[in-house]
């Protein structure tokens, strides 16, 4: 038995594999059931992710004015949207996103470290400075 999607094979039972199934339930229904488990799956599958289009696209979702029931339309009004960005798009932006808060915080800890060492080196030079004052006045002594 061969399982596939658009004209490729994704899976591929073999006689033995359907003996194992029908050891489980009665031979005849085993391509029934089989055909009903991946129904569920991809529907379900589907059911999520348009949940997760709806959710992840709330200020898009504003825009139109409908009911929920209508779920297809409401899903064509969001993928084409102009504002509407998809999963690999998102993903750029939060990855773009995230480098240059790195880079960011990265400037900030070298100004931290700059402005740590411009601060003990002032330290030192005020340390200095009283040391030859110091030597200074004892030499006219």
């Amino acid at each position: 038995m061969l399982i596939q999607i658009d004209g490729k094979t994704i899976l591929e039972l073999t006689s033995m594999d359907l003996a194992i199934f029908s050891d489980d339930m009665p031979a005849d229904i085993v391509t029934d059931d089989l055909t009903r488990r991946l129904i569920w799956v991809i529907t379900h599958k589907k059911e999520e992710c348009i949940k997760a289009l709806i959710a992840n696209n709330s200020a898009i979702t504003r825009k139109y004015d409908m009911v929920s029931s209508n779920t297809d339309i409401l899903c064509q009004s969001i993928l084409n949207d102009p504002d509407y960005k998809c999963r690999k798009m998102r993903d750029a932006e939060k990855e773009k996103e995230e480098k240059e808060r790195k880079l960011i915080s990265s400037q900030q800890n070298e100004i931290a470290e700059r402005e740590r060492q411009t601060s003990e080196a002032t330290k030192i030079k005020a340390a200095v400075d009283e040391a030859v004052k110091i030597a200074l006045q004892n030499a006219k002594q």
